[in-house]
């Protein structure tokens, strides 16, 4: 898969998140990509958005926020959610499967980092440039 097709997969599934919680959350995506033929593992970050809209947005009583934004730039891919929540029920296997992930794709190439505090949760990926990537 190619950095483009995820952007164009993510790009969609804000479209459709903002149909439906438009009321609820202001729901945020940017992408600036510099190489959008760089591979990449499929669906890489859906499950972290789903937990965002999941144990946020669609949670929040009030109107809460979601951010997020993916760059490419000189073979650096970088990955950022934040959002609010009112109450986290646990982590389930989306997370303990992505680290898998990751580390099978890009061993010792990249960073996953999740900030969790005050009902906000900010979690940044990093993968430096590889030569070779693993479609797991």
């Amino acid at each position: 898969m190619t950095i483009q097709e995820e952007v164009d997969y993510l790009e969609n599934y804000f479209e459709i998140q903002k149909i439906r919680l438009s009321s609820k959350a202001e729901i945020h995506f940017e992408s600036k990509i510099d190489e959008l033929s760089y591979p990449v593992i499929p669906l890489l970050f859906i499950n972290l958005l789903e937990n965002a809209f999941k144990d946020g947005a669609e949670s929040i009583i009030k109107k809460g926020y979601i951010h997020c934004s993916l760059q490419l730039q000189k073979g650096k891919l970088q990955f950022h959610v934040k959002n609010q929540y009112e109450n986290n029920e646990g982590k389930g296997k989306g997370l303990i499967n992505l680290k898998r992930r990751l580390s099978l794709a890009y061993f010792g190439a990249h960073t996953l980092t999740i900030k969790d505090e005050n009902g906000i949760v900010d979690v940044s990926v990093t993968i430096d440039k590889t030569d070779e990537v693993s479609h797991s």
